[in-house]
């Protein structure tokens, strides 16, 4: 999560969410907490969210293709990582800090 984290903070995310997403602690951003809700119900529950799991991420501002987006990028992110640690791949010395 380094770089998302550097991508993170190059968008505007406050320090103190970026300390909390990682940890499971709550966060301060509404919205951002919704996006982080879903995805963890997505990657948890293998694509099947709940009904008022979809609702709350749209009442957030969120839109449906969004949602679509976070299925995408966790899948792109699963064959990354799966092929980072295949190939063995070191993390770039920009973020070694992150860790």
């Amino acid at each position: 999560m380094p770089w998302h984290t550097e991508l993170a903070r190059d968008v505007g995310v406050e320090e103190s969410d970026l300390i909390a997403l990682p940890a499971g602690l709550p966060l301060g951003d509404t919205k951002l907490k919704a996006l982080s809700t879903f995805t963890r119900q997505m990657v948890r529950e293998r694509g099947k969210v709940s009904e008022r799991m979809l609702d709350n991420f749209t009442e957030a501002g969120w839109t449906s293709q969004q949602g679509l987006e976070v299925i995408l990028a966790v899948a792109v992110k699963t064959m990354s990582n799966y092929t980072n640690a295949t190939a063995r791949v070191p993390l770039d010395d920009a973020v070694k800090g992150e860790v």
